[in-house]
C-alpha cells in the first residue's frame, strides 16, 4: 500500500486540469487475439473474450498461484467464450498448472457466467456474499414476463401508454441463459479481507454503484484488478434495481472510488473488466466523475420545469434511443434523480403512481450546498477528456 504522501488519492484537487504525469495511459502493446493470453506482470495474464453485448468483449486475468491459476472473471457461459477461454488456458497450464480458483468481481454474466463451469471441474469459486445471493436468486428465476415491482418501477419513472406496452410485452433475457448453475459451497470473501496468490498479497474493496458488492483487488505491489467499477473509454452503468428505487449508486460508486485511492498511486496499473489495461487510475476516475457532473449540469437546466426520469433521457445520453435502449437506460436516470435529490438540488412530487421532478427553487441569495463528493473534494470545472459515451 502506498504511503500518504505517495498516494494518489481520489479526493484530491478534482478543479485542476491533469498534468502529464498524470495522464491516463493504456499498457503498450496488443489486446490478446482471441484464444491467447498476454501477460501483463510477472505471473499476470490478460486474456480478452468474445461477448455478445456491450463493447463485444469482457477481460479476465489469469494469476499464478503456488499450486496453479487463480481465473479472476470468466466470461460468459456461451460456447464462443468457453472454447476461446479454453484456448488461451491451454497455452498456460502445461507450465503454470490447472485452475485451482475463480474468483469473481460482480454478478453480471459477462463476468461470473463460466463460475459453475470451473466449479463441476473442482475449483473453489470465491465472490462476495451480495455477488453470490443476487447470482442464485437470478439463477433460480425462471419468468420471462415483467414482474409488478418491474412494472410499477417503469411507471414511477414517467413510463407510460405504448411505451409502457412495449416494455411489459418484451420477455426479458433469463440470467441462467448466460450464467450455469453455482454450487452452494462457496467462498466468500469480505472488505479489507486478503487473498494470497502465489507471491503478491491481494486487499478486498468491496463497494457499490455498478452492481451489489462488486470487488475490487489491489495488489501490494501496484495491481489494480477493477471489475466494472473503473473502466478507460467508457463509462460504468450506474442503475437504480426495480426493488430499490430510491438508491444513490451514483454516491455509492464515488465512495468506492474513494477507498480504492487508498490503496493505489500513479505507478499503479489498472486491470479493468473491459478495453485495454492502463496507469492512471486516479485520473481515470476524476474524469469518470466529470463526465457525471457534465450529465448533472444539463439536467439541472432541464429541470427547469418538471420532467419524469424518462422525460431526461435526451438530456443525459444527447441522442434518440430507441425503445429497447429507453427500456434498458432508464434505471440510470432515475440514479441520477436520487442522486440530485440527495445533494438538495432538485424536489420530487408523486403524482399518481409517478414520480416527477424539478430544480429546487430558493430564495434570493440563498445558495445550494454542493454535494462534497465521497470521490472529489469539490465540483468539477476541468475540461480534459471526459466519457464516449456521454
Amino acid at each position: 500500500m502506498p504511503t500518504s504522501n505517495e498516494a494518489v488519492k481520489l479526493q484530491h484537487d478534482a478543479g485542476a486540469a491533469p498534468t502529464a504525469a498524470e495522464a491516463v495511459r493504456a499498457i503498450d502493446g496488443i489486446a490478446p487475439t482471441t484464444g491467447t493470453a498476454r501477460q501483463v506482470a510477472d505471473g499476470v495474464w490478460w486474456i480478452r473474450l468474445p461477448v455478445a453485448a456491450g463493447p463485444g468483449h469482457v477481460n479476465v486475468y489469469a494469476l499464478q498461484d503456488r499450486d496453479g491459476i487463480v481465473l479472476v472473471d470468466t466470461g460468459t457461459n456461451a460456447p464462443q467464450t468457453l472454447q476461446a477461454l479454453t484456448e488461451a488456458l491451454c497455452i498456460l497450464e502445461p507450465n503454470h498448472g490447472t485452475i485451482r480458483r475463480v474468483v469473481v468481481t460482480h454478478h453480471h454474466p459477462d463476468h461470473i457466467g463460466l463460475a459453475g463451469w470451473f466449479a463441476e471441474r473442482g475449483a473453489e469459486i470465491v465472490a462476495t456474499r451480495g455477488t453470490l445471493a443476487v447470482a442464485h436468486r437470478m439463477l433460480h428465476d425462471k419468468t420471462l414476463s415483467r414482474t409488478p415491482e418491474e412494472i410499477d418501477f417503469a411507471v414511477l419513472a414517467g413510463m407510460k401508454d405504448l411505451e409502457l406496452a412495449a416494455f411489459i410485452r418484451r420477455p426479458k433475457r433469463r440470467y441462467a441463459d448466460g450464467v450455469a448453475m453455482l454450487p452452494n459451497a462457496t467462498s466468500v470473501i469480505a472488505d479489507g479481507e486478503t487473498l494470497q496468490i502465489g507471491k503478491r498479497c491481494w486487499t478486498a474493496i468491496v463497494g457499490n454503484g455498478h452492481a451489489v458488492d462488486h470487488l475490487t483487488l489491489c495488489s501490494n505491489d501496484g495491481l489494480a484488478i477493477t471489475g466494472d467499477q473503473i473502466l478507460p473509454g467508457m463509462s460504468t452503468n450506474l442503475n437504480v434495481p426495480a426493488d430499490q428505487p430510491d438508491l444513490d449508486p451514483i454516491s455509492a460508486w464515488r465512495d468506492t472510488c474513494r477507498r480504492i485511492g487508498e490503496h493505489i498511486d500513479e505507478r499503479s496499473v489498472c486491470l479493468p473488466g473491459h478495453h485495454t489495461p492502463f496507469t492512471g487510475i486516479a485520473i481515470r476516475s476524476r474524469q469518470m466523475a466529470a463526465s457525471q457532473e457534465a450529465v448533472v449540469s444539463r439536467l439541472l437546466e432541464h429541470l427547469q420545469r418538471p420532467r419524469t426520469a424518462i422525460d431526461c433521457l435526451a438530456a443525459i445520453y444527447r441522442r434518440t434511443l430507441s425503445l429497447a435502449e429507453r427500456a434498458f437506460l432508464f434505471p440510470e436516470a432515475v440514479g441520477y434523480m436520487n442522486h440530485l435529490a440527495n445533494r438538495g438540488e432538485i424536489v420530487g412530487l408523486r403524482r399518481g403512481k409517478t414520480m416527477v421532478w424539478q430544480k429546487q427553487r430558493r430564495p434570493r441569495g440563498d445558495t445550494i450546498r454542493r454535494e462534497a463528493s465521497p470521490a472529489i473534494s469539490r465540483p468539477y470545472n476541468f475540461s480534459s477528456e471526459v466519457d464516449e459515451s456521454r
